[in-house]
């Protein structure tokens, strides 16, 4: 308890001294065993917690535009929090924040579920404007695609921090690769199927100091799930950094990332 006011003096100090000036997006690149042993691995660009705010958000959604042509994915996943305003300002954003994901997708099959940020701007909202867009919104349902001749059963689950996780089950037709999108890893954690789990939400905590690790980690999840690779056995899941921030908008002992994984 000792920590908290020092904490609170250099994270506001920090902040106001500009020196959480926005450092470039780290790509993160991951390889993952599906058991399939593809001759070509599927290339997945996971970007989650993009937090877009208007005097930031262009340059913001510049570079993940940028990285999308770079590593050419076969396939991106978006796992919610694209917005970092309030719901007013969303509101009349929406419509440019869904421009710039369109944009970073360039045709490319592109897959979305919602944030908690998304349940705070009005989720219907959100859904609507995706259904008018070539994203697939995924949440609450399942499919198979297929990409480079390999079925990939795509799902997705709801966001577990707003209670709105809801199981849903592969198709029974699904043989191939099993690649679930979900926003808070608890999620990913209490989810029965097996597969790969893609989440975002906890940013590596944001703040992250030596000796003290994480100052807030808002999910009910395991340590095992709140960041980067892990595997039970059973699932195998990823959980982004993140592009954003949220209530403060500096990083401390982490990094603002996406992630590049390779499933062969």
């Amino acid at each position: 308890m000792n920590l908290i006011r020092p904490l609170f003096i250099l994270i506001t100090g920090i902040a106001l001294s500009g020196c959480g000036d926005r450092e470039p997006i780290q790509v993160n690149k991951w390889r993952i065993n599906t058991g399939l042993n593809l001759t070509q691995p599927i290339k997945v660009l996971h970007i989650s917690d993009i937090h877009y705010q208007e005097d930031t958000g262009p340059a913001v959604m510049a570079e993940l535009a940028q990285i999308a042509g770079a590593t050419q994915p076969d396939f991106v996943a978006l796992t919610g929090d694209y917005t970092g305003e309030d719901l007013a300002t969303t509101d009349r954003i929406r419509p440019v924040i869904i421009d710039g994901l369109e944009r970073l997708s360039e045709g490319r099959r592109t897959y979305v579920t919602l944030g908690n940020h998304e349940t705070y701007t009005g989720p219907n909202r959100w859904i609507r404007s995706f259904s008018d867009s070539p994203i697939r919104f995924i949440e609450g349902q399942s499919e198979i695609i297929n990409i480079l001749g390999v079925d990939v059963c795509v799902r997705g689950l709801g966001d577990a921090f707003t209670d709105n996780y809801r199981h849903i089950p592969f198709s029974d037709d699904c043989t191939g690769i099993k690649l679930t999108l979900v926003h808070d890893p608890y999620g990913a954690e209490i989810d029965p199927e097996s597969g790969v789990y893609l989440a975002g939400h906890l940013h590596a905590g944001q703040i992250s100091l030596p000796l003290v690790g994480p100052i807030w980690m808002p999910t009910k999840a395991s340590e095992e799930y709140w960041v980067g690779y892990g595997s039970d056995g059973n699932k195998q899941w990823i959980t982004s950094a993140g592009v954003g921030t949220t209530f403060i908008d500096v990083r401390i002992g982490t990094t603002a990332s996406v992630e590049l994984i390779e499933l062969y």
